[in-house]
């Protein structure tokens, strides 16, 4: 049996995180003052499902009366699907009226037989068509004392008004670093696996707060080795923190050659660099405050690295492009400071050489209708420093033959016109390969 079904909670004790959701269930069971209908609402795997079929034991469990015992009749009825007084439905398969009427409305009009109430899960509720809705609402206004409906899902607005306004609430939040850690700590030592502290961390890094996917590469890990920061980083295809502070390193030392040698020595090691930049975002927010403005500067880096890395062949390639194109001096704090005076006359240089091309791009922009040709015009935009006219660089056939009809050639030409009458348009079709060599020759 795979591990997150095998340590799946089967009380609330065992649910990991979410005290604000089961203190005030187990409070409801207790004082026997349970709503008709719940919604658990938050995103994936963060034990919707499993919380609610534990509310479901605990108001039928015969002998506990704040957690289910699963030693009862009834908890074992449960656990077992061996009753037609406990239902749990999957709303992505079954969207149709006709479903919600079949499973729910005929049969909810019969008392239960087996357990003190009838209890409906309805998973992924939102999936929902609008008239299986309608059809829920008719029962879910007068429902019989001995019926309760929980509905989990994970997009909340996706619900009507209608049926939220007669549950109660409870939103599940992201499980945190320490009870993550906490419970593969506790699998690892009931599995008898080797593991250390830092493997687990990793783990919880990788797993992005979810614990059902935390505890899958704890067991694909665990499988070939022991649980160490280097075995799940070479298994899992991660970057360990210290690789992540190495290429932090090779960045402020502002030499381009290292830089690209040290992309692809991580590309080499199969770690997969779109993961790589959250890991790194990650890093620089926990440790803004050690050097916030050269850390924000960095985190403003790979922020457009991560925006940008699906327009390019590869991830590698965006690194390079995006990092030789921004010319950062990667090492600020240490170089020789420039005076006032130096300052102002580079600006003035940078100036000469850009400001007359950007205002013309921004009224240019400003002018057209076509969405599709703005974005054009804004992102693949140069100057012909020869002559000085513009140069379109169109990598795709369809932008081209978009941009090149002649009805928005001539637009663009008149338009050009009035705003720079000395200035020609030229629109040239190259490939992706081709465009990502020049910005690196630039």
């Amino acid at each position: 049996m795979a591990l997150y079904l095998k340590y799946r909670p089967n009380n609330f004790e065992t649910i990991v995180g979410q005290e604000q959701v089961k203190d005030i269930l187990k409070a409801e069971v207790k004082q026997d003052k349970l709503s008709s209908s719940y919604v658990f609402f938050w995103p994936r795997w963060t034990g919707k499902t499993s919380t609610a079929r534990i509310l479901a034991k605990a108001i039928n469990c015969t002998w506990e009366w704040e957690k289910p015992c699963n030693e009862c009749e009834n908890c074992k009825l449960i656990d077992s699907w061996r009753t037609l007084d406990f239902v749990e439905i999957d709303a992505a398969s079954n969207t149709q009226v006709d479903k919600i009427r079949e499973e729910i409305i005929d049969k909810a009009l019969y008392p239960p037989t087996s357990l003190k109430k009838k209890i409906y899960i309805i998973d992924e509720v939102h999936m929902l068509s609008k008239s299986a809705f309608n059809a829920l609402l008719k029962i879910m206004e007068e429902p019989p004392a001995y019926l309760n409906f929980i509905l989990a899902t994970t997009e909340l607005h996706k619900v009507p008004e209608t049926i939220i306004s007669r549950c109660e609430v409870f939103n599940f939040k992201r499980i945190s670093q320490e009870n993550i850690i906490w419970r593969l700590e506790y699998i690892c030592k009931q599995e008898w696996f080797e593991y250390e502290i830092d493997g687990l961390k990793l783990i919880w890094k990788i797993s992005d707060g979810w614990l059902r996917d935390a505890i899958k590469y704890l067991e694909q890990v665990s499988i070939i080795w022991k649980i160490t920061a280097e075995n799940v980083s070479k298994f899992l295809w991660i970057a360990p923190e210290r690789q992540i502070t190495t290429f932090l390193s090779t960045i402020s030392t502002d030499n381009l050659d290292n830089i690209f040698t040290e992309i692809e020595d991580l590309q080499s090691k199969w770690i997969d660099l779109t993961n790589f930049l959250k890991d790194i975002l990650s890093y620089l927010d926990e440790h803004l405050l050690e050097n916030t403005e050269e850390n924000l500067r960095l985190i403003n880096l790979f922020n457009e690295i991560y925006v940008n890395i699906k327009l390019f062949p590869t991830p590698a390639l965006a690194y390079k492009t995006i990092i030789w194109n921004k010319k950062i001096q990667f090492n600020e704090n240490t170089t020789t400071k420039t005076t006032p005076e130096k300052q102002e006359t580079k600006k003035n240089e940078e100036k000469v050489e850009t400001t007359e091309c950007e205002d013309i791009k921004t009224k240019l922009i400003s002018k057209l209708n076509s969405p599709i040709v703005k974005w054009i015009i804004k992102n693949f935009w140069e100057i012909d420093e020869e002559n000085w006219n513009i140069i379109v660089y169109i990598i795709s056939n369809t932008n081209f033959q978009i941009i090149t009809k002649p009805e928005n050639k001539e637009i663009l030409e008149k338009e050009l016109a009035w705003i720079c009458p000395n200035k020609t348009i030229e629109i040239k079709n190259i490939t992706k390969e081709e465009y990502f060599e020049k910005q690196l020759s630039n």
